[in-house]
């Protein structure tokens, strides 16, 4: 399975989800490691959903995202 591969994926909802594997949902052409920095620095600049995510336990070395954290990139930045 690719993760980048959009078609495995036709309805997105809020699961437990990698960080990557989310990532790639906002930045499917790209390298992981690109999608994964672009992601982080979305977070970085967007400060509501940097605090939010901070009182869900979020660190930037977080690897698995709970489904209340993947509905909180959401609700900022809209589905991928």
């Amino acid at each position: 399975m690719f993760l980048n591969d959009m078609t495995k994926y036709p309805e997105i909802t809020p699961r437990a989800t990698s960080f990557t594997e989310l990532a790639l949902r906002y930045n499917p052409n790209m390298s992981i490691k690109s999608a994964r920095r672009i992601l982080r620095e979305w977070v970085n600049i967007n400060i509501p959903l940097q605090h939010e995510l901070s009182q869900t336990g979020y660190t930037h070395n977080l690897r698995i995202l709970s489904p209340f954290q993947v509905s909180l990139f959401f609700k900022y930045l809209g589905e991928p």
